[in-house]
């Protein structure tokens, strides 16, 4: 055993040794003007600790918090660490123009696509994230972790921002803003220019700081018109806006140094990636043991405030035999207690408890921000007929490996499907592609092709003036959802079965929201309207 900071006891053991010698051989009070002879007839022996004894357990305690200061620590082994040498940031446009469809199924989804699939691929480079309209937003600093970034793309949209525009500027001086001195500054730009007819001013900022700008252009030269949220389009000046790739962002990428990619070409941003610390020297794994010193310092100050009327030599030697086993690794008891909590949510759930197990998940899954849980409480509300709440779980959260995230957009489809209403069901058919994307099944494709016949029949059903409410159509859309990843049938909702109360659901769902976004700070750079004279609201 070692310690990581040996200082604490050289500079506290001997100030408690001199302050305990001296409380020690203080005389008490009482002597002061009695003989030992006649204190000894004046007390009443009531076999308790007596004062010296305190001290002695008060200076033990003291002993073992200055141990746990020290930081004891045990080698486990030895690691090569490796790092990369310098950090990528990725700045995503997410202004409404990047809500334009003429690439599928538009412009901003499509980006996130293929950021994600570079993360995948660029695993051992570290990683920062950039969301940016009229201003920029740091969404993830550079990082390792590229499930985190993962996480944080995947609810990514125009909502992020109020401000309308795209301003390039901003977010060079922001990337600017995030690198060291002496780290080389790389930045991809993965947006659709915006309107702005000359960059020539973010192509002297790029040199001028050395920012290696490389784009990835979305959007078409035909372009497309800018939806709002409530369904129409977006006018400008009375005339219909038509939102196009901007040809000046290529030229922005080669004047500064850096290249104007292709989807498949953003793998070349990554290059080896890694970079040995001190020419290769590994780097000491430890098990730290500081919370065994800290829990005889409790047990200490336990023993030290407490009466003993008898049998004193047979306590002590109890209670230190008891403290040994009270002091069990904290991880044990966590995992052990984890274990049983997800037993019983899986239980309750082959049960057909529903209520019990989507209460057990959602609360494990926000304690530990557990992706798993989630989808498991998602499937459990599925399984209640609760499908509105079943969605948002499944959309709140993504997997790395291919075949969960082929089973979470399954069930993500079914459960938009049983909603019913059109809007519903073109989701559904959306997310039933993207689980076809991750591995191609018979039984995604089926219900696939029978929400598409039943949301073409719906339309045409429209345009004879008959009307078709999702109410009235709930056993076709049963017809078409026949098979469910879930777990076999639907169940339905059992009288008296225990479930959280809407109040407490909406509370969860909104700190679930909250978590899953994370925390975008504003990048405050000089002069933030500097290279927005030219830009457009959109």
């Amino acid at each position: 055993m070692t310690f990581l900071y040996p200082e604490f006891i050289y500079m506290m053991l001997p100030v408690l040794l001199f302050l305990f010698g001296l409380l020690l051989t203080q005389s008490e009070v009482q002597e002061q003007f009695f003989s030992l002879r006649v204190l000894s007839k004046l007390r009443v022996d009531t076999n308790r600790l007596s004062a010296k004894v305190r001290n002695f357990f008060y200076f033990l305690m003291f002993l073992f918090i200055i141990l746990a200061l020290a930081g004891p620590v045990i080698e486990k082994g030895r690691a090569k660490v490796e790092v990369t040498g310098e950090p990528l940031y990725i700045a995503l446009d997410i202004s409404a123009s990047m809500q334009c469809e003429d690439i599928y199924p538009n412009r901003l989804e499509f980006a996130k696509q293929k950021v994600s699939t570079f993360l995948g691929e660029a695993d051992r480079n570290r990683i920062g994230l950039i969301a940016f309209s009229q201003s920029s937003y740091l969404v993830s600093p550079a990082t390792l972790d590229h499930h985190l970034l993962h996480f944080l793309l995947k609810p990514m949209n125009s909502s992020y921002s109020t401000e309308e525009g795209t301003n390039l500027l901003t977010v060079l001086k922001a990337a600017n803003k995030l690198y060291t001195e002496g780290e080389e500054k790389r930045l991809l730009i993965v947006s659709d220019g915006g309107e702005k007819p000359d960059l020539t001013e973010e192509i002297a900022y790029a040199k001028q700081h050395k920012i290696k700008v490389y784009t990835l252009g979305v959007g078409t030269k035909k372009g497309a018109v800018v939806p709002k949220a409530d369904g129409g389009v977006i006018l400008y000046n009375g005339t219909t806006v038509i939102s196009r790739l901007n040809p000046e962002l290529s030229s922005l990428a080669r004047a500064s140094g850096g290249a104007d990619l292709q989807p498949d070409e953003l793998i070349t941003l990554a290059g080896d990636g890694t970079e040995e610390l001190s020419d290769g020297e590994e780097k000491p794994i430890y098990f730290h043991l500081f919370v065994l010193p800290i829990a005889f310092a409790m047990l200490m100050l336990v023993l030290a405030t407490s009466s003993f009327h008898r049998g004193e030599k047979y306590y002590l030697p109890s209670l230190l035999v008891l403290g040994l086993f009270w002091v069990q690794p904290h991880p044990l008891n966590a995992a052990l207690l984890d274990f049983k909590r997800l037993e019983k949510a899986n239980s309750a759930y082959e049960n057909e408890a529903y209520g019990e197990s989507a209460r057990i998940y959602q609360r494990y899954a926000l304690e530990y921000q557990s992706r798993e849980a989630t989808y498991n409480a998602a499937n459990s509300y599925y399984k209640r007929q609760q499908y509105g709440r079943a969605a948002e779980l499944y959309e709140s959260i993504h997997f790395v490996e291919a075949e969960k995230n082929h089973r979470l957009y399954h069930n993500l489809g079914n459960a938009l499907a049983r909603l019913g209403d059109d809007a519903s069901l073109q989701k559904a058919i959306s997310a039933y592609n993207q689980a076809l994307k991750f591995r191609d099944d018979n039984e995604t494709r089926e219900n696939l092709q029978q929400v598409e016949e039943l949301l073409q029949r719906r339309k045409e059903a429209s345009r004879q003036g008959h009307n078709l409410f999702p109410l009235s159509t709930a056993a076709e859309v049963d017809r078409a959802v026949n098979k469910s990843d879930a777990g076999g049938d639907v169940g339905s909702m059992r009288p008296g079965e225990s479930v959280m109360s809407d109040r407490e659901a909406d509370k969860w769902f909104s700190l679930l929201d909250e978590r899953q976004r994370g925390a975008h700070y504003k990048i405050d750079v000089a002069d933030p309207g500097q290279g927005a004279g030219n830009a457009k609201p959109w």
